[in-house]
This record gives structure tokens, sequence and C-alpha cells, in this order.
């Protein structure tokens, strides 16, 4: 995917019926929808500052008349190859990389074996669930194994749990999560020393966990992540100060969430997802088969639910 396709009728010296020399950059193909096409952009660099506060960033540093073609792209520092752009990039904002080149490549085109099929998430009728679990953390681990000798501390309602960021953090034992389908994490968090990652929540799988609600020291901000796809949040979050945080999975409309101080910070695509059968932990996460990126500060008030909250669900847990 290089160009956007134009009018049939549309005919040059440089440009066969069908196609088009013109530079589109990202355009709706569907009127009253707000999914956007990649094509050839004219600029290196597009900032877009929309009055609600988000902002967009599309960036081709190495676009010129004779390098058209888009080689590869990232969306938000993850690896995309998909030809257009889900409709949170203009509701949520982010970042888009485009490499460009002077031949056609394959960016953008689906495997032989997906030719014809949608490149969005269609429903799945993954059904709701009914069921919810909590860890209050008011000065007791809550049916949860605290590992490390973690501490209290005085918490966004009552105590917290504080963990110093080495080795810390709490075991619920147990599987929690249908992380193939819908669901919902949340909890209070006070980040007191920024790192590479810091995990609030997680459920592990055999070599990693299928999902971190975290703070993601890459981006300085929190995240809800998969192993390749994070939803970062637009700010930069104040050492010492408490933070309501809700991660939200919705398998039947393939969007990974995360809302901070119950608005929604970031949505993005995210169609598929691990699943994992080991316990959902607190305080930590797991990759390589690895306990890594330990709490620094305190968590409260833990809620894991087996379905995707709305947003006014989200809001009324703030």
């Amino acid at each position: 995917m290089a160009r956007a396709a134009c009018p049939a009728t549309t005919t040059s010296a440089r440009c066969p019926r069908g196609t088009c020399s013109r530079r589109w950059g990202v355009f709706p193909q569907v009127p009253g929808r707000a999914e956007l096409l990649v094509g050839s952009p004219l600029f290196p660099t597009v900032h877009v500052a929309r009055d609600n506060g988000v902002g967009i960033v599309i960036d081709a540093p190495a676009t010129t008349d004779a390098a058209q073609y888009v080689q590869s792209a990232t969306l938000d520092g993850v690896a995309y190859g998909k030809s257009w752009l889900p409709e949170s990039f203009v509701r949520t904002g982010g970042t888009l990389n485009l490499t460009m080149g002077t031949a056609a490549s394959t960016w953008g085109s689906p495997p032989p074996d997906q030719v014809g099929v949608a490149s969005f998430c269609g429903p799945v009728s993954r059904p709701q669930g009914t069921a919810v679990s909590t860890w209050p953390f008011d000065g007791t681990a809550g049916g949860a194994t605290l590992v490390g000798a973690p501490q209290w501390t005085a918490g966004h309602a009552g105590q917290a749990l504080l963990l110093n960021g080495s080795g810390q953090y709490a075991d619920t034992g147990r599987a929690v999560l249908p992380t193939t389908g819908n669901y919902t994490v949340a909890a209070w968090v006070r980040l007191d020393a920024a790192g590479a990652f810091r995990t609030v929540v997680s459920q592990d799988g055999a070599t990693s966990s299928a999902f971190f609600l975290q703070y993601s020291g890459a981006d300085k901000t929190f995240a809800m992540s998969f192993a390749d796809r994070r939803a970062l949040a637009p700010l930069t979050p104040v050492t010492g100060r408490w933070y309501h945080l809700a991660g939200v999975r919705d398998a039947n409309a393939g969007h990974l969430s995360l809302y901070v101080d119950g608005v929604l910070a970031r949505q993005i695509d995210a169609c598929t997802a691990d699943a994992a059968t080991g316990p959902l932990v607190i305080g930590r996460a797991r990759w390589g088969g690895a306990p890594v990126d330990y709490w620094a500060g305190a968590i409260d008030d833990v809620r894991a639910y087996d379905r995707a909250l709305t947003a006014a669900q989200v809001k009324a847990l703030v």
C-alpha cells in the first residue's frame, strides 16, 4: 500500500487508470465513519492539536516525490501493518510513523490466506459475564498471598499495599479473567519511583502475562498493554499522586482501552489476545518465564470484571 485509490476515470502519463499520483496522506474511505485510509504523505511531519487536547502526529521524514511508497509503519511505537487507521486514532490521538521508499512494497497487503477478509474486527458474540473479584487492601491481603513482605501505607481510602519495586507483589493464586474475551481491570495507584516498566495488574501465561496494566517507562506514561500493543495515556504521571486506572478489553468491538481517573485516555485496535491460565498477579508481570516489572509505590482497591465495563461504569469507580 503506497497510494490511495482514485476514481476509475483518473488517467495521466504518470498515473495509470485506477491509481493516482496525487499525495493523499490519510483520508476517510466511507463518509460518516472515522476510520482513515493511509496513502502517500506529502509532508515529512504533521502535528494536529485538537481543541480537546488530543494530539495527532504523522511522521514520514523520508517522503519525497520519488519516495511515495510506504515500506513499513509503526503506530504509537508498535509495528503496524494495516493500510487503515482505527477511529480511535482520530478520537484519542496517537503517533503514526511511516518509512518511505521509491519502490512498491507489500506493506498494507493482507496475507494470501486473508485476501478479501475485512480489515476490521467484526462481532464475535462473546457474552458479558457477571463476576467481579476485588482486593480492597484495607490492611489485609484480601485472600491473596503477599510475596516479599510488602508493607501497608495510607491509601486512597483506608490502607493500601506498599511495594518497594523489587520482589514484592500479591499473588491471587488463580486465573481470574477470560483473557481472550471481555474483561476489565481497575485499581487506585500511586507511583513513587519510575522505572523501565512498572506493572499494577497482570495475568500470567506460560511464559508471559496476557496483559499488563502498567506504567511504561519507555513512554513515561500509564498503559494498558498486550505483548505487542499498548494503549498509552497522553500524560506523564506525577510521582506521589494517586490515580485511578482501568483497562478494558472489549473483544466484540476489538478494542483495548485505558481510562485514567474515569476518563478515556486512549483506545486502540486489538482484535486478538493471548489466553492465560496462570494467576492474576498484583504488583508485577511475567516475561520470558520470569517475574519482572515490579511496582514501586502503593496499590489500592483492585477490581477484576469478566466483562467490558462501559465508560459510565468505569466513571462510577472513581
